[in-house]
């Protein structure tokens, strides 16, 4: 399935992950566990923040469609309500809706190239913030624009900047070196 093109994605395994690059569909190796958990764990910390009337949706592995050719699948995401204004997931494989955060959580299989490249294509298409998760290495990685980038260690607190006004997650609390 790599390399397949847009037009030749009919029949396709709903079990593979994919992301869509310059209009090639290319499959997305699995995270190991301790990643998907951190994931999981980032986007509830953001839901537990937001309280009972949240302003939007955190999410994991979901695809976005930031425009034809491109289609990415950040392992945790947040979408404002006023980026989503009818408050309904569309059906199909990728959500055509730009979220405020990105997160990566980088394990063994990840490239530094594959990460950097994410990085731009999320500030190009109206991503706000992305944080990199390096969680062998306790550390995380704050960008506010491709070249604004804070390294924070489990010493630090994780803010939501722009994107999440107000959040504050410590990092000791859901990463550990």
């Amino acid at each position: 399935m790599i390399g397949e093109t847009l037009a030749a994605r009919v029949a396709t395994d709903d079990d593979v992950s994919y992301e869509v690059v310059h209009g090639v569909r290319v499959e997305k190796t699995s995270m190991g566990a301790r990643e998907v958990v951190l994931a999981n764990v980032l986007s509830q910390r953001i839901m537990q923040f937001l309280g009972n009337d949240p302003p939007g949706q955190s999410v994991v592995e979901v695809l976005f469609a930031f425009s034809p050719d491109l289609e990415r699948r950040p392992d945790a995401a947040f979408i404002p309500f006023e980026r989503w204004p009818e408050r309904v997931v569309p059906e199909g494989d990728a959500w055509p809706v730009v979220p405020s955060l990105a997160v990566e959580v980088v394990s063994k299989t990840n490239r530094a190239e594959g990460i950097a490249d994410k990085v731009e294509e999320y500030f190009a298409h109206g991503v706000d913030l992305v944080w990199v998760v390096y969680p062998r290495h306790g550390k995380v990685y704050v960008y506010e624009s491709p070249t604004d980038v804070r390294i924070l260690t489990a010493r630090d607190t994780l803010s939501g900047g722009r994107a999440i006004p107000g959040l504050q997650l410590p990092i000791n609390t859901f990463l550990t070196s």
